[in-house]
């Protein structure tokens, strides 16, 4: 129990499926778009 405590603290209250958010998307076109962007600036990042 002392375990489950410790993280909690350092890293705050546990998430749960019920607690979980749905990500701010309007539709899978914008989800796919911000995707490939971040995977672009990525890449560029790693040459």
């Amino acid at each position: 129990m002392n375990s489950i405590h410790i993280l909690d603290l350092l890293f705050g209250p546990t998430q749960y499926k019920a607690d979980e958010k749905k990500r701010g998307y309007k539709d899978e076109d914008e989800m796919w778009e911000r995707r490939l962007e971040t995977k672009e600036r990525l890449n560029s990042l790693a040459k």
